[in-house]
């Protein structure tokens, strides 16, 4: 398996993870990691997500000259957490293969508003992308859509919100975001999906990034998949 907390020797030849800054991260879940924060302003918001993803990739290989490396897979905007970087093409290619085949397990922690009924439940509803008139993307809930489930289980309740752990079951764009907001609990901080007055209560408190952190990305492999 492969996640921040467990890395064998065999795995270190080929990828790289860096654990990217979360204030309520937990201490040991990132320091064996190098961090880095990512901007959160910048000339055009819009560019945020492929400057982010880029300047990760541009960072590392300005670190590790001797290197060759690749970005295994992305982190949307204002989203924070775990990216994985191959050191060889064959780990590359043999990652995302297992990504496409649904075989890799990615769980994110999540802010979601209000008091959750239940502590386990899932949410299985299709998923459908649509662009707006000015060209902003947005996902809805859809019949017409591709299947998306995602599971969420509470880890700490508070007085207005709950921190829960979503695990990703298929891999939609801003899935989490809007099955959150379609079971009623929006993350804390969403522009596009979330709750406008809560969020105007978050950001009272201080809060004023959207809560959604990718913890933990695990996969198995059998024979290595490159040198």
């Amino acid at each position: 398996m492969f996640a921040p907390a467990d890395v064998r020797p065999d795995l270190e030849r080929q990828f790289f993870v860096v654990g990217q800054d979360y204030r309520e991260a937990r201490k040991e879940e990132t320091q064996p990691y190098r961090s880095w924060r990512p901007p959160t302003k910048g000339p055009n918001e819009k560019d945020l997500p492929a400057a982010f993803n880029r300047d990760a990739i541009e960072l590392l290989r300005a670190a590790r000259p001797r290197e060759h490396l690749e970005l295994v897979h992305r982190l949307d905007r204002d989203t924070s957490g775990v990216l994985v970087f191959a050191r060889t093409r064959t780990g590359l290619t043999g990652v995302q293969r297992l990504i496409r085949d649904g075989e890799v397990s990615k769980q994110y922690l999540c802010l979601m508003s209000g008091a959750l009924k239940r502590a386990k439940f899932d949410v299985n509803v299709p998923l459908r992308k649509a662009v707006l008139a000015g060209g902003e993307r947005m996902v809805r809930v859809d019949d017409a859509g591709k299947p998306a489930l995602t599971f969420f289980r509470e880890i700490e309740r508070y007085r207005d919100a709950s921190l829960a752990e979503a695990t990703l079951d298929t891999g939609r764009t801003h899935q989490i975001r809007v099955h959150a907001a379609h079971a009623g609990h929006p993350l804390s901080g969403a522009a596009k999906y979330g709750d406008r007055e809560a969020n105007k209560r978050f950001r009272a408190m201080g809060l004023k990034r959207m809560f959604l952190h990718a913890a933990r990305f695990e996969f198995a492999l059998g024979a290595p998949l490159g040198r």
